[in-house]
This record gives C-alpha cells, sequence and structure tokens, in this order.
C-alpha cells in the first residue's frame, strides 16, 4: 500500500526476524482489511493505532520474532511474556 507517509510517520515499527519475513508482513496487509500499513523488506510500518490492534488480533504466526519499536515513546515494547 503505497502512503503519503515517511519513515518517521510511522506509530510502531514491528520487525519480523525471518526468513520470509517480507511474504508474511505483505500477506497479512494484503488480507487485513483495515489498514495503515507499509512494509519494506523485514519491516511493518503502522500509521494508526487501529491498525496496530488489528495486527495483534489476526497475526497467524508466533510473536517470538517479533520486535516492536514505538516511534511516539521511543522504546521497544516486549510483545512476548
Amino acid at each position: 500500500m503505497s502512503r503519503d507517509f515517511s519513515e518517521h510517520d510511522a506509530l510502531y515499527v514491528i520487525t519480523l526476524r525471518d526468513n520470509k519475513a517480507e511474504i508474511k508482513l505483505r500477506a497479512w496487509v494484503k488480507t487485513s482489511q483495515h489498514n495503515l500499513a507499509e512494509v519494506d523488506g523485514h519491516r511493518l510500518r503502522l500509521f494508526d493505532h487501529n491498525t496496530w490492534s488489528r495486527f495483534f488480533m489476526t497475526w497467524q504466526y508466533g510473536f517470538e520474532q517479533l520486535t516492536v519499536w514505538d516511534n511516539w515513546n521511543r522504546r521497544h515494547i516486549d510483545v512476548v511474556k
């Protein structure tokens, strides 16, 4: 999905450490019906909170390989306890 956002406009940046990261992230963007997201290699940039919530409700793979950066608070979010 092509948007007029810059990398720094993203609220969250999700990094997936997987050999097929780009394929999995693009598949999620394609099947997600409500999203403001861009895929760049192994990174998924989310531009609103609703897309963030939808991602975590619909992500069909494990969370162990995900790293989440919160641009607003300048911190990593631990998604695996």
